[in-house]
């Protein structure tokens, strides 16, 4: 009826005159119309792939954010049926990039939620033939990654920065505990951020030659102080997850760039604190010889000259991060790296800056606490956690530690309290039971002994040293 009505409008013109004059022939009026009615039936077949596109971001939707009660069988077949859609929509046609673009954009979603070798096979055929748009081309390197085409991910990542994306990723890892998973996120973000410096390098070059600059626009999309923290990130990323090596290659490139681009005063410090650690981390071996190295020495001995030459390198790092802001938690960080390096007198300097800057730092009162008790300065560390548990009270971990040493120290009834208060509070040291226990049994109390291990073990199941001694006190026959 729409045909004919059509028809009837063709025929005239806006006036009233017959549009085809009397001449022309009616085979030639029903031509138009066939020719019409081929191109009603053309146009379906896009807005039937139109609305499938649609009904497939509506699974993929649901698979994302459906209800909380929603299985993972039901996610997975939303996102099952949502592929399955998009693979039909493409074998239909026309097999052009303006048809499939949106297609695979819908379908890499919904298979990088469910990723599969098949879905990266078509992923990557679609999108050698230039039928995927770069968010297609995530997609792609989205599946890559999870199927484990590290190479591939590589080469899509390349191309487009998804840096922050990765970099988000990694961190999730770490704090996960999968530190091999994070390396390999942190290394893919590493890629990406590089070839995105590299094209922003060559920008700049292009700019230069044209004599153009670049609209006020695009230095806000893109800021380079930016691309300085997320190297940071990157390179502190790398040195939790164990890859010291790597940390030290991203980070001074980070350095390198934050001396044209300063990523502000903060995130400076923390990049020079991080480098130093990881320097630290991969310093030489000492050489065998004298503790103290003589010029002469120094200048003929190679092996010397770069272990040396390591340690004064972690030493500026740390100078020059102090002096951007020093601050407790500056001065805790520069007192662990020098300490690690065999720095022991400005190591426990810094450390001792740090308690008197802040009296309410248990990781500095700790920190300086522990080292002298590596030194053997039990009193020095005892003097240090007196003035701890006085500043912080209620902290297991130093009323822990003020007990141990104590027990060390004093003699048994003197540091039983401290022992049996420690014991009190919400921990788990298999080590403060076991010293309870040694302190009730230099008093004679056999009983209470076994029943501090006992308790301690309850806390610490399977705890060697109370395993040991719970042992020890059965072969002596104790009731």
């Amino acid at each position: 009826m729409r045909l004919a009505e059509v028809l009837s409008f063709l025929r005239r013109s806006p006036r009233g005159p017959r549009l085809f004059p009397p001449g022309v022939p009616r085979v030639r009026q029903w031509l138009v119309a066939g020719v019409l009615g081929a191109l009603v039936v053309a146009s379906l077949v896009p807005l039937w792939d139109v609305w499938q596109v649609n009904l497939a971001g509506i699974l993929v939707n649901r698979a994302v954010a459906g209800p909380a009660d929603l299985s993972p069988q039901a996610r997975k077949s939303a996102l099952v049926e949502a592929m399955a859609m998009m693979e039909k929509a493409a074998a239909r046609g026309p097999h052009n990039a303006a048809h499939e673009i949106p297609i695979w954009r819908t379908y890499g979603a919904a298979a990088s939620l469910d990723p599969s070798i098949h879905a990266f096979d078509l992923l990557f055929r679609s999108r050698n033939v230039g039928r995927v748009d770069r968010v297609g081309e995530l997609w792609l390197g989205e599946v890559a990654d999870a199927i484990g085409n590290i190479k591939e991910a590589e080469v899509v990542y390349s191309r487009i920065d998804a840096s922050n994306l990765l970099i988000d990723r990694a961190e999730a890892a770490l704090q996960a505990g999968k530190k091999d998973v994070a390396a390999t996120q942190y290394h893919l973000a590493y890629v990406s951020l590089e070839a995105a410096i590299q094209r922003d390098r060559e920008q700049k070059l292009q700019l230069d030659r044209t004599g153009s600059a670049p609209s006020a626009a695009a230095t806000l999309m893109s800021q380079p102080s930016e691309r300085v923290t997320s190297l940071y990130r990157i390179g502190r990323g790398y040195l939790q997850a164990g890859q010291p090596a790597e940390a030290v290659k991203v980070l001074e490139e980070a350095r390198t760039e934050a001396k044209t681009q300063s990523p502000g005063t903060a995130t400076q410090q923390s990049l020079l604190f991080a480098l130093a650690q990881a320097l630290a981390d991969i310093r030489p071996k000492q050489p065998n010889g004298p503790s103290v190295v003589d010029q002469t020495m120094y200048a003929i001995d190679p092996v010397v000259g770069e272990y040396v030459d390591a340690l004064i390198r972690v030493r500026v790092l740390v100078t020059e991060a102090v002096g951007l802001g020093k601050t407790a938690a500056a001065n805790l960080q520069a007192g662990r790296i020098l300490l690690e390096i065999g720095d022991t007198n400005d190591g426990l300097s810094r450390l001792t800056n740090a308690v008197r800057l802040d009296a309410h730092s248990a990781e500095a009162y700790l920190a300086l606490g522990a080292e002298y008790e590596r030194l053997t300065m039990l009193d020095q560390a005892r003097a240090v956690y007196v003035k701890a548990v006085k500043q912080l009270p209620s902290n297991v971990e130093l009323a822990v530690a003020y007990a141990m040493v104590s027990f060390r120290t004093a003699p048994p009834r003197n540091a039983l309290p401290l022992l049996v208060h420690a014991a009190g509070m919400k921990t788990s040291d298999p080590y403060l039971f076991s010293a309870l226990g040694d302190c009730y049994l230099a008093l004679g109390l056999t009983d209470k002994a076994r029943a501090a291990y006992l308790e301690g073990l309850a806390r610490s199941p399977g705890a060697k040293p109370l395993v040991s001694r719970l042992a020890a006190l059965a072969a002596q026959g104790s009731p």
